[in-house]
């Protein structure tokens, strides 16, 4: 009876969207950096970028908890690309570059130092986490990693952090590093987070399909398909394509993480296509149908 139900909608209430209990965890997520590139402002624009991503992230958590939305903990990961290198990605690079490898790789400890200790100071539990990229890559006069998939400098840098934290545990004992985050043999990091399997990849992999989507998505099929630690994954994490996009297709959920590098004009100029430089936050936990929410990019 149409009109028993519109009578039934007159009469409620509105209330308060009461908010379901449960983990909730907050995830910032460092996507191609590439400290030391020297488009877009260069790597003192890079650090003007990232102080205001630092800004954003502390607002953002005092507005969720704010609005009773307490956070468990938080979860930096590296995305993989946090260092330009120096050569062997494309012919202009080693003319572009405003800083060397090794100050490169400073500049991203500084960064992620003064993250760890401004979460710290309010008091937050954090994880610490990181895939390797290509440019991250130990390569050769060749342009071809040479070593093994562990020898790279964006897990390095995490891994050189962790260690500076884990000599003042009276300071930084809410930071964790779980097992597998930093030290597998694997371009993949899988981690339980607040109840939802999470993966996090940084893309350079993902080789067949037309677009990011597809490749992605070809690439985690027949990670299921072959058993792999990723295939229990409920959210798949990937950075590398430079923009933000998010797709349910396959009935699990893909997140393209944008970059905050300063954009390449070679892209720009072939394509026609740029993206803004910032990076992806969000939540995760059981306390979403989805197992994600409040997604913002800052």
């Amino acid at each position: 009876d149409v009109a028993a139900l519109c009578k039934l909608v007159e009469k409620r209430k509105p209330g308060k969207s009461p908010l379901k209990e449960g983990d909730r965890a907050f995830l910032w997520l460092w996507s191609d950096l590439q400290a030391g590139k020297g488009e877009g402002g260069g790597s003192p624009a890079l650090v003007i970028r990232m102080e205001r991503a630092l800004a954003n992230v502390l607002a953002r958590l005092k507005e969720l908890e704010k609005s009773g939305k307490r956070i468990d903990c938080v979860y930096i990961i590296g995305m993989g690309d946090l260092i330009e290198s120096c050569e062997g990605h494309y012919a202009m690079q080693a003319f572009q570059v405003d800083l060397d490898r090794r100050q490169q790789c400073k500049l991203v400890r500084r960064l992620l130092l003064e993250a760890v200790n401004s979460l710290t100071d309010l008091g937050y539990e954090i994880v610490l986490a990181a895939v390797p990229g290509n440019h991250g890559e130990n390569r050769n006069s060749d342009g071809k990693a040479f070593t093994n998939w562990s020898d790279n400098d964006d897990v390095a840098v995490f891994e050189q952090v962790a260690e500076i934290l884990a000599a003042n545990q009276d300071r930084y004992s809410n930071v964790k590093v779980p097992t597998g985050a930093l030290d597998r043999e694997d371009l993949v990091v899988t981690l339980d987070i607040a109840g939802t399997p999470c993966a996090f990849a940084h893309g350079h992999q993902f080789k067949n399909g037309a677009n990011s989507q597809a490749k992605a998505e070809t690439w985690w099929q027949k990670q299921v398909l072959g058993k792999q630690p990723v295939s229990g994954a409920d959210l798949l994490f990937s950075a590398h394509f430079h923009h933000f996009a998010v797709s349910e297709g396959t009935g699990r959920t893909w997140f393209q993480c944008p970059s905050i590098d300063g954009g390449s004009n070679w892209i720009t100029f072939t394509s026609g296509v740029n993206s803004p430089a910032a990076l992806l936050t969000m939540c995760v936990g059981d306390v979403y149908p989805r197992g994600w929410g409040d997604l913002e990019i800052v």
